[in-house]
């Protein structure tokens, strides 16, 4: 197992690679181990590099009802839904 650390994006493609080669072993293995410090340095750069903010409840809603209202085309159902969001 070689594990360097992730200072880029090209290393990150790089160890999501190396994820792929070991994602399905089985628990208590030395892949499995690997997989877990893999997944853990991945978050850590994810976390760092590409945060995600807490998502705003009313604005989350009102894009589902709107998705809603595509898949179910009702006019009136669609207004009553989404004519907060």
């Amino acid at each position: 197992m070689t594990i360097k650390p992730i200072r880029n994006d090209d290393d990150l493609q790089a160890m999501f690679s190396q994820l792929e080669q070991v994602f399905q072993a089985q628990e208590g293995t030395p892949e499995a181990d690997e997989m877990e410090v893999l997944v853990t340095f991945i978050e850590a750069y994810e976390n760092r590099h590409y945060p995600i903010g807490p998502a705003d409840p009313v604005e989350a809603i009102g894009r589902h009802c709107k998705k809603t209202c595509i898949l179910f085309p009702k006019p009136s159902a669609c207004r009553s839904i989404t004519h907060w969001a």
